[in-house]
């Protein structure tokens, strides 16, 4: 199963989140961010490795250290640019609490039963 195959309602997650429809569009592109929001759809704090774990068992296609780098450096400050996490230090562990993204997008992915 791979994050790609997750159908999502932009339009929703757009009015949910306040973000406008071009940054949605692009956001919700990258199978990266879709996979990191649907583990914290899950988790509201969760710690970078446990992150790191959770996004490697769905993209197993690179390696866990690229994941690793790519989250750390390209997709947790995006998410955090658009105000959609926040990353904190807890006892030097980074952690990364969920915002209003995670409801949002658990509310934009379409469900059998929503379909």
């Amino acid at each position: 199963m791979g994050s790609t195959a997750t159908p999502i309602d932009v339009e929703r997650f757009r009015d949910r989140t306040g973000i406008g429809t071009d940054d949605a569009y692009r956001l919700l592109a990258d199978s990266r961010v879709r996979t990191t929001l649907l583990v914290l759809r899950e988790n509201e704090v969760v710690g970078i490795d446990r992150l790191v774990e959770a996004v490697f068992r769905v993209e197993s296609t690179v390696r866990a250290d690229v994941v690793r780098i790519e989250l750390v450096h390209v997709t947790l400050p995006k998410l955090e640019e658009y105000g959609l996490l926040d990353r904190e230090r807890d006892d030097g562990r980074l952690v990364v609490e969920r915002g209003l993204s995670a409801e949002a997008f658990a509310a934009a992915v379409v469900t059998a039963d929503r379909a």
